[in-house]
């Protein structure tokens, strides 16, 4: 049951002249040029936004993804610049305090 091959439908474009690059000329190039000059006015603004739009949409699925881990890190950051704080304070104030107990006892004795 194999079928005969079918011609092609009349729709289908069919190539009816060879054309050659040399056959351009350069007046008919320059209109090309200017044409895709418009073009490309014409429709950057459109494509800048739909980038924009892109752009935004994937940043904030990004940030959405990586919020828990910043606000861990910063909370990791904040514990640690405490616990130094008060660490150097503690120490600071063991070498103050024997001084500042001895202005003490010596003021009110």
């Amino acid at each position: 049951m194999s079928r005969a091959p079918q011609s092609p439908s009349r729709f289908v474009p069919t190539l009816t002249e060879i054309v050659h690059p040399d056959d351009f000329e350069p007046a008919d190039m320059l209109g090309q040029q200017q044409l895709a000059d418009r073009l490309l006015q014409r429709i950057m603004p459109k494509v800048e936004a739909q980038l924009r739009a892109s752009l935004q949409t994937l940043v904030q699925d990004h940030l959405r993804v990586l919020e828990p881990r910043l606000q861990q890190a910063v909370e990791l950051a904040a514990r640690q610049a405490i616990a130094r704080a008060v660490a150097d304070e503690i120490d600071g104030s063991m070498d103050a305090g024997d001084s500042v107990a001895a202005g003490f006892t010596d003021t009110y004795q």
